[in-house]
């Protein structure tokens, strides 16, 4: 996300230093804009030397080239106070302190990054520092905590990046973290977790007095007698010895949901763009610093005007505030949408003007952004995704109007917007346009990916596309390049902070920077452990967990293990101490368990360097451990059968299963039941069991995303078939990640078992008429068959089950009268409900342990995966998000776990735009660009068709002539993703080779994308074929058939003839507007002649 246009102050100079050359000072000073912008970090800085954070200087930001008479009248008694004398300072700040301010507050970059999975799903963040005078980055990464950005960055005063990340790939953060180029390493109380939705980090203020900064977080209250009201939260931030984040926060409330947040960093106010309840938007300002409210409820829209809140953004002179409000009056599908922005006076908060309409709506985050010449520049997009739209908004005497407009079109994702004083950079997909006021601009810059963020420094733009980064001069010449391994760049912001070339240097090798290593002179280990280990209660005794202590350098480290068992006496860890390489057993006794006051511990971890006496970096570290309490639902099977019936326990029983519920429902299980109403559901995490049949994952009644991570985390999954399964597109992709197919046909006879099981041990003969044929794939074990036709068939996925029945028969209540059928029934569900208890993940990566040493002799063999390590190739991935579904091969789509650059480009799998090989290796077997990427260290460290296999999405055509209609044919389009798809907007053109033959009509969506909520919509188009846009779904979707449309060929035929139709110009996004690369597709129609 870009942050280029947020206000400087959150890249404040720190202190000074003496280190630029004195060839540039004059270029510098004879440069108006650089050497204002001395004078504005110098004045800062001696406000902050003299502790004028709390003053109403601060909070009332003047220009520092005009006198302050009532400084001057509060100094003239006394004649040795020249320098507090503005009259004075300023004739000093031009002609001596530029010099000063110019070598004191060298700029470098802060550079946040995502390791992105093959299927662009974040699973981690990294923050670092990069030199701008050469592109180096500094040796060492900090992960944060979380798998997500979710935030800008800020920065303080004081030189601390503040950054909110968030753990499910969502809106909203999960936690907040503080960090410093001075200290690097992340302490255990840098950061903060929240929970609360919607969490939004505003920004940062300055502190009060003595005390330091606070960052400032908004959230929503969806529970209890507070929902509909918000909340905010300012953390005071401490910086010596080490980034803290002090406990508790302040607190206070909002009137409603808060949409959108901004601070003064020096005024101290924090200011919250609220939804209310009766859904009129207000502006909440309050005082971060003392908890004063300055506005409780100021309106900006009522009600009736049906406006909800988008942004909101704060002038880089703190003078105005710019609130965007998105129209969502329902329109005619060709709307473009529209939006309003409203400017208020930072000061009073009275209204500047009257709204500005502009077209689009916005729906990112960095999407308004202000220059240093007060233009107020907005980034909307039309709802179609293929326009978008750029807005440059000044003021004139008592208004804003807009004096600049761009409009772009066939763009499938937002626009990047970063301003300066005098122009602004818009990136558009794949390019960079810079535009000075007022003119076209000149020729755009190419980058081989979308660019996802942009900022300027002083001398130059930096953009960022994938992993690299680039910096653009003001002559639009590259000065150089950077790739970074820790994943795809997603927020930048310039840092001014004092330069010291030992953060970029590493003199023994051990990639820890000179400035921050514990032992500069020889090579240094490095403790790296994870932040928190989580247990399941209903597991307690039997689930654990193995922490890996490793480290190039450490062959003569020594790590322990120190716990508090007075506090903690559940807790057992084994060993407490060794040698590294080496591992812990961690887990929960269940017979202390219950007698804990919190279900909260800390394992703290030391260990030793090289030198006997010192500590290795980042020693010592705390994990913590929490145990997952057992939910309401832990209990209960959750029936989702047909388009939402009634579940088993309703009086209906439309499918005949209230035996099978009633029998749970006893002893020894005594479980519960739940249903859905028809409506899509947010979360099936807690249930037991799930049961699922072909008619509801028509109805989208849960998306196979969720549900296949809800299995792989140790749920229960229970397939019911029917007989007209094989005819159903739908199920056929949606159930193949897991390794189930249905084919033409139906089995009728004896159904026995023929395999020995759990499952199976009350299994006798049963009757099946009118079964599923189901196609398996090996790791699906057939239990019982009707001939040669599989009846019963169960595999493991993840750390959870799965099992298949090609016919409801075993389970209908005409046959729970025999004890024996019931006993199966129970055996079958209490196997599937017991999978998190039974299955081992010792490094919880989501791969069962015995997948990953399947000999179990405890040792990483050639082509296994490490079950004490979750990442065991380095790359910054978790094996069980390499290998998604669970079998041990690397399919189609799949990075190598065992290989951190899979394709061989001397990208990382995580930080690589495209990481598919275009000749895959065997699995396992290192390229060379591996074997280099494998020497650094570990921490130096993207929706999907499938192919019958979890993949790069592709799209599928089919095609049937019509017979009533001679030259006419019916083309269906579908679209094939793996489990974790995330699939939006989808934007193509269908045309024939060559191009013309066919006419096209009766566009419609087909009726699993209507039940999603998708809609299909005819663009205009200059070239042949049809424009097709498929809007994104507006409840949980199941990737499969899209749209049906007629065509016709455009002259009578003589002789047969084939047509080839084929899919161009593909555009496909995710639902946080990531492209997302698909396979295209072809078909032929072949007609008869006349």
């Amino acid at each position: 996300m870009p942050v280029g246009g947020y206000p400087r102050w959150h890249r404040t100079a720190v202190a000074p230093d003496t280190r630029v050359p004195a060839s540039n000072l004059k270029s510098k000073i004879q440069n108006p804009r650089l050497a204002n912008r001395a004078v504005n970090r110098l004045r800062g800085f001696i406000r902050r030397q003299r502790g004028l954070a709390d003053s109403p200087l601060r909070r009332q930001p003047k220009n520092p080239l005009h006198p302050d008479t009532s400084a001057a009248r509060s100094t003239a008694s006394n004649p040795k106070s020249k320098i507090q004398n503005p009259k004075f300072p300023i004739c000093l700040v031009v002609s001596f302190a530029v010099s000063a301010a110019y070598s004191a507050f060298a700029q470098t970059l802060v550079v946040e990054t995502a390791t992105m999975t093959a299927a662009r799903e974040a699973v981690r963040v990294y923050v670092q520092e990069i030199s701008l005078d050469t592109g180096a980055p500094t040796p060492l990464a900090t992960q944060l905590p979380g798998a997500s950005p979710a935030s800008p960055l800020f920065v303080t005063g004081e030189g601390i990046v503040v950054a909110a990340t968030s753990q499910s790939n969502r809106r909203g953060a999960d936690a907040i973290a503080g960090w410093s180029p001075l200290h690097v390493a992340l302490g255990d109380d840098s950061w903060r977790a929240i929970a609360r939705d919607g969490a939004i980090l505003a920004g940062t203020i300055a502190g009060v007095s003595a005390s330091g900064a606070r960052a400032v977080v908004v959230s929503a209250l969806r529970d209890g007698p507070l929902s509909g009201h918000g909340r905010i939260d300012a953390w005071t931030i401490a910086s010596t010895p080490v980034v803290a984040l002090a406990e508790p926060p302040a607190t206070w409330l909002l009137p409603g949901t808060p949409h959108a947040a901004v601070t003064h960093p020096i005024a101290g106010w924090v200011a919250a763009l609220c939804r209310m309840p009766n859904g009129a938007t207000v502006l909440h300002v309050r005082d971060a610093a003392r908890g004063r409210v300055i506005q409780e409820r100021l309106p900006l829209a009522q009600p009736n005007e049906r406006l909800a809140p988008a942004a909101l953004m704060l002038a880089e002179d703190g003078a105005t505030l710019i609130a965007v409000l998105n129209d969502i009056n329902a329109a005619p599908e060709s709307d473009e949408g529209r939006c309003w922005a409203a400017a208020l006076d930072a000061r009073s908060f009275a209204p500047i003007g009257a709204r500005v309409e502009l077209r689009g709506t916005i729906d990112t985050p960095g999407a308004v952004v202000f220059g240093g010449g007060g233009t107020c520049w907005v980034a909307t997009r039309s709802p179609s995704a293929g326009f978008a739209f750029a807005y440059g908004l000044d003021r004139t005497a008592d208004q804003f109007e807009i004096a600049d407009q761009r409009s772009f079109t066939g763009l499938s994702r937002a626009l990047v917007l970063a301003a300066a004083e005098d122009r602004v950079a818009i990136g558009v997909d794949r390019r960079v346009e810079i535009l000075p006021a007022g003119s076209e601009g000149a020729e755009p810059l190419e980058f081989r990916t979308p660019i996802t963020a942009m900022c300027w420094t002083d001398d130059a733009l930096i953009v960022a596309e994938a992993n690299r980064v680039h910096a653009i001069a003001t002559d639009h010449r590259r000065l150089w390049t950077t790739s970074l391994q820790t994943g795809h760049v997603l927020a930048l912001s310039a840092l001014d902070a004092p330069y010291a070339q030992e953060r970029f240097t590493d003199m023994d090798g051990d990639r820890i920077a000179d400035a921050i290593d514990p032992e500069p002179t020889v090579p240094s280990p490095r403790l790296d452990v994870p932040r928190e280990i989580v247990l399941r209660e209903d597991t307690a005794g039997a689930e654990v967990r193995a922490v890996r202590i490793a480290s190039d350098f450490a062959e003569r480290s020594v790590w322990r293990a120190t716990i508090d068992a007075n506090a903690a006496p559940w807790l057992r860890v084994f060993p407490r101490q060794g040698r590294s390489p080496g591992w812990f057993i961690a887990g929960a006794d269940p017979s202390q368990l219950h007698r804990a006051n919190g279900a909260h511990a800390f394992i703290d971890i030391s260990m030793t360097g090289t030198i006997v006496g010192t500590e290795a970096f980042g020693s010592p570290r705390r994990i913590g451990v929490r145990i997952e309490p057992v939910s309401a639902s832990a209990r209960s099977v959750l029936w989702l059968l047909g388009g939402g019936e009634p579940g088993p326990r309703n009086a209906r029983d439309s499918y005949g299963l209230g035996a099978v519920a009633a029998a749970l429902s006893g002893p020894p299980f005594y479980w519960s039941h739940d249903d859905t109403n028809g409506e899509p559901l947010d979360s099936i995490a807690d249930y037991a069991v799930v049961v699922l049949d072909s008619a509801a994952i028509g109805a989208g009644l849960v998306s196979r995303q969720s549900l296949l991570d809800y299995v792989a985390r140790g749920g229960g999954l229970l397939v019911i078939a029917r007989a007209n399964d094989g005819a159903s597109g739908a199920a056929q992709r949606w159930l193949a990640p897991a390794g189930i197919a249905f084919e033409p046909g139906t089995v009728s006879g004896a159904a026995t078992a023929v395999h020995p099981h759990a499952v199976t041990r009350h299994w006798i003969s049963f009757a099946v008429d009118d079964a599923a044929r189901m196609k398996l794939d090996a790791a699906m074990a057939v239990l019982a068959a009707a001939g040669d036709s599989p009846v019963l068939a169960v595999r493991q996925f993840g750390r959870g089950r799965m099992a298949v029945l090609a016919s409801p028969a075993p389970l209908h209540s005409d046959v729970m009268a025999s004890s024996a059928n019931r006993l199966f029934a129970c055996d079958l569900f209490d196997w599937l409900s017991r999978s998190a208890i039974e299955t081992k993940d010792l490094d919880a990566d989501g791969l069962p342990d015995e997948l990953e040493d399947r000999n179990d002799n405890g040792v990483m063999d050639e082509g296994e995966t490490s079950k004490f390590d979750p990442d065991s190739d380095g790359d910054g991935i978790p094996d069980g998000k390499e290998d998604a579904n669970a079998n041990g091969i690397v399919d189609d789509g799949e990075t190598d776990p065992l290989n951190a650059d899979t394709d061989g480009d001397g990208d990382w799998d995580g930080a690589d735009y495209d990481p598919y090989p275009a000749t895959r290796p065997q699995a396992g077997e290192p390229d060379a660009a591996g074997d280099a990427m494998n020497e650094g260290p570990r921490a130096a460290l993207q929706n999907a068709p499938l192919n019958d296999a979890p993949g790069r999405p592709g799209l599928r055509l089919e095609a049937n002539p019509i017979p009533e209609a001679q030259y006419e044919a019916y083309v269906m389009l579908s679209i094939a993703a793996p489990g974790d798809a995330d699939l939006g907007r989808i934007l193509l053109r269908l045309d024939t080779e060559p191009a013309g033959n066919l006419e096209w009509f009766d566009l419609r969506a087909s009726p699993d994308a209507e039940l999603a909520g998708r809609r299909a919509i005819q663009r205009e188009t200059k070239e042949w074929g049809i424009a097709i846009e498929i809007t994104p779904p507006s409840r949980p979707d199941v990737p499969n058939a899209l749209i049906g449309v007629k065509c016709r060929h455009r002259f009578p035929l003589s002789e047969p003839r084939t047509a080839t139709v084929v899919t161009k110009e593909v555009s496909v996004t995710s639902m946080n507007g990531e492209p997302i690369h698909v396979d295209a597709a072809h078909v032929e129609i072949v007609w008869k002649a006349e």
